[in-house]
Order: C-alpha cells, then sequence, then structure tokens
C-alpha cells in the first residue's frame, strides 16, 4: 500500500547524520540551507566527492555526487538521492525499519479524521419540492422584493 510521504526536516535531521556517519562523513566549514553539508563516500561509486545536504527545493535531505558516470551525478537531468531512497537502498534494514516507524507515524498524524455525523439505522429521505412548489416560492420572493422596492 502506498503512503503519503510528507517530508518535515526536523523529523529527517537525526536520519541525515547517521547516513552522514554511515558514509564516513565528513563536516564541511560552510553550511547548506540552514543545515549542515557533509562531503561522504558515495554509496554507487565508492568515491569520497559525494556531498549531503538539505536542499530547500525538495524540502529534504539529499546526496549528490559530481563523478563521471556515477549515477548520483547531479549534469544527467538526476537530481541525486533523496534521504528516503539513500536510506532504503543504502541504509540497511535496522535504521529503513525506523524510518519508516518514524515516516508512518508522523504521515499518520497529518492525514487521520474522525467520522464526522456518523447517521443511526435508516437513511432519512428527503422531501423534494416538486417544481410547481419551488416556481410558487421564487413568485413570492420576487412580489416581497418588488413591494420593498429593492428593484428600483
Amino acid at each position: 500500500m502506498n503512503q503519503i510521504y510528507n517530508n518535515d526536516p526536523y523529523v529527517e535531521v537525526g536520519f541525515f547524520y547517521e547516513m552522514a556517519n554511515l558514509l564516513n562523513g565528513v563536516k564541511r566549514k560552510e553550511r547548506f540551507n540552514v543545515f549542515p553539508c557533509y562531503q561522504v563516500q558515495c554509496p554507487n561509486c565508492g568515491k569520497s566527492a559525494a556531498r549531503m545536504g538539505f536542499f530547500s527545493r525538495a524540502n529534504t535531505f539529499a546526496i549528490q555526487c559530481p563523478v563521471n558516470g556515477c549515477v548520483l551525478n547531479k549534469s544527467k537531468n538526476r537530481k541525486g538521492l533523496t534521504i528516503h531512497d539513500l536510506i532504503k537502498h543504502y541504509g540497511g534494514d535496522e535504521i529503513f525499519d525506523r524510518w519508516c516507524k518514524e515516516t508512518r507515524r508522523m504521515n499518520y498524524r497529518k492525514t487521520w479524521y474522525p467520522i464526522k455525523n456518523r447517521r443511526d439505522g435508516e437513511k432519512k429521505t428527503r422531501n423534494e419540492k416538486t417544481f410547481r412548489e419551488k416556481m410558487d416560492i421564487k413568485s413570492t420572493r420576487l412580489m416581497i422584493n418588488a413591494r420593498a422596492g429593492k428593484f428600483s
């Protein structure tokens, strides 16, 4: 079953630091969109030139690799790998289970709504007015408005 994935950076930041440590990350001096930036070992090509940081357009953490021929290279119309996909493919079962538990709890709180106006028993039928009754009401309303001078 597909779940709606609402990314919240403050829930993801713990997993970001954990994946940066798992990929032998070195913290860079500069900050990238308020959050720190790490230079990590690319999980695909194995070179230590990849960067992990917060991407404000996607509102999530991601990894990009500048090495030519790497799948995570941003020059081939690919934007890198989001933290969700990084944990899913390279994080391991234990981290992915915790990730699913955290995001599912977050999504459940935001999308669950209780049942309102539950009816008991039989469905009540509405008494629909006939065409004649509707026209009588409309003509009465027009006469009242004309007498009140709302049309002049």
